[in-house]
């Protein structure tokens, strides 16, 4: 293969890995971002401020159902209940561990709270991701898939291909590379590139301040995660792209004068 040839699909591979990382850091960083550990304790806030909002101004519903559910789980480690959210009867998981004639108001609050964030995250949805999502203009409970397992899972598939492809990409510009020393500065752009993307955890965090309260968390959340693994994208470039000088300067000096 002659040198043209080779610097052209270098180049050609060199840009389609600057996109196959960036998704791949795209879709790490939400993979985290919509993992339950991270989504949980903000959402299930979330609810329960609500839900006891909805309790001050429906207290006798609230009383009934807290009867209802308190009757339910006597001797029963877990209920499913049919709570009324929004006007529609949704179904929720109970932990009933904690749920006993002496438990107070608040607690309650935050244990069915937790089942609503648990029956919004877990649902089973009757599309793909993508399809639910296109259908969110006839069917805006699809929106919820964003923050569900499902999405999640979906995520995760996807950065494995994103993955799968860096990889090999990275394996092509490894092999057209004269010297396997010099593949390093060879890959140094890509990672560089992709990596500048951190820059932008300032526009993010500017929209963020424009929300209040758990979208603004959610936001950040999601700011300093990208932050995170896009920066560690630039490292790596600059690491790359160091060893390559210090391999030349190095080469360098071993020629005899």
């Amino acid at each position: 293969m002659n040198q043209t040839l080779r610097t052209v699909i270098k180049i050609v591979l060199t840009i389609l890995l600057v996109a196959s990382l960036t998704s791949l850091i795209f879709s790490l960083s939400l993979y985290q971002f919509t993992s339950y550990k991270n989504l949980e304790p903000r959402l299930s806030y979330s609810i329960e401020q609500q839900y006891s909002q909805e309790t001050q101004d429906n207290y006798s519903d609230f009383e009934r159902t807290k009867d209802e559910i308190t009757e339910n789980c006597y001797n029963h480690q877990e209920i499913d209940y049919f709570l009324n959210i929004q006007n529609t009867a949704t179904k929720i998981s109970i932990n009933c561990s904690g749920i006993n004639n002496e438990t107070t108001t608040e607690n309650f609050i935050k244990i069915v709270s937790d089942g609503i964030f648990k029956s919004v995250y877990y649902k089973n949805y009757d599309c793909s991701f993508i399809n639910c999502l296109n259908q969110i203009q006839s069917n805006p409970e699809n929106v919820f898939i964003l923050v569900s397992k499902t999405g999640n899972s979906f995520l995760l598939n996807f950065m494995i291909i994103s993955l799968i492809i860096s990889l090999l990409l990275i394996s092509g510009i490894v092999l057209l590379s004269k010297f396997k020393l010099t593949c390093l500065y060879n890959l140094a752009p890509a990672f560089l590139i992709s990596g500048l993307l951190f820059l932008t955890k300032n526009t993010i965090n500017s929209l963020a301040s424009t929300n209040e309260g758990p979208i603004k968390s959610l936001v950040e959340l999601l700011a300093k995660t990208l932050f995170i693994n896009f920066l560690i994208i630039f490292i790596f470039g600059a690491i790359f792209l160091i060893l390559t000088i210090i391999f030349r300067v190095t080469k360098k000096s071993e020629e005899p004068k």
